[in-house]
């Protein structure tokens, strides 16, 4: 197997809003996505959608999206973006898809079994969501080695978690603020060290408005993806 090392570096990657969805007649769907992911996303997207710069938008409710931390391609450019490889492109092509297709649909590859999910969806039917992207730890444990060596990888996260944990929850808790929320943990589960339920412990204080579901670069492979209560 052959080893390379890729966009290595030392960069914070700061959390950043992806998008933002409502709720139209055929059901959530993107209206808006960060002018950060033009690149990647353009070719994917339909005739018309609108990359902006967002401003501060502290009024919309928010569901934050919580990776464990970025790989090559978020440091693909000379500043660093969350989720802006294979799983910003499965995000933006199916996080609706799963917000559209509760449990009761059945077979649907895109599940969304989560009551606090769909009462979160429901309530916030006739508004903008913000959608955001954040690290548990916003620097590169990987190193840039791909294939993905687990244990550099899960040994660097442990290590910058301990140092890095309080940050990650204030983080949290002053993007949530004041406003209607719902983390999903999409963090991977870990082959040497559980980092999945390692954020999902440090999350309690979000326990009514927590849920989880696999890491968004495996959707395109796996047979269903589902967002559920954990």
């Amino acid at each position: 197997m052959k080893i390379k090392v890729k966009n290595y570096s030392t960069k914070k990657c700061a959390d950043s809003i992806f998008g933002q969805i409502e709720h139209k007649q055929c059901g959530w769907g993107w209206i808006s996505l960060n002018k950060k992911r033009q690149k990647l996303l353009q070719a994917q997207s339909s005739t018309g959608m609108v990359f902006k710069d967002y401003k501060k938008t502290r009024h919309n409710p928010i569901i934050i999206l919580i990776l464990e931390s970025p790989h090559c391609a978020e440091h693909a450019n000379a500043k660093p973006c969350a989720a802006n490889g294979r799983s910003g492109k499965n995000i933006f092509s199916h996080l609706c898809d799963v917000f559209n297709n509760p449990n009761t649909s059945s077979g649907a590859k895109f599940i969304n079994n989560s009551p606090t999910l769909t009462s979160f969806l429901n309530n916030n039917i006739d508004k903008t969501i913000d959608v955001w992207v954040v690290n548990s730890v916003q620097y590169q444990c990987s190193l840039g080695i791909t294939p993905i060596c687990h244990i550099i990888k899960e040994s660097n996260w442990i290590d910058e978690w301990h140092s890095s944990r309080n940050d990650f929850i204030q983080r949290i808790t002053d993007m949530a603020d004041t406003r209607d929320v719902v983390v999903i943990n999409l963090c991977t589960q870990g082959v040497f060290v559980p980092m999945k339920e390692i954020v999902k412990n440090s999350l309690s204080g979000f326990n009514n408005n927590y849920c989880d579901g696999p890491h968004p670069s495996s959707w395109g492979r796996l047979k269903h993806v589902e967002i559920k209560q954990k």
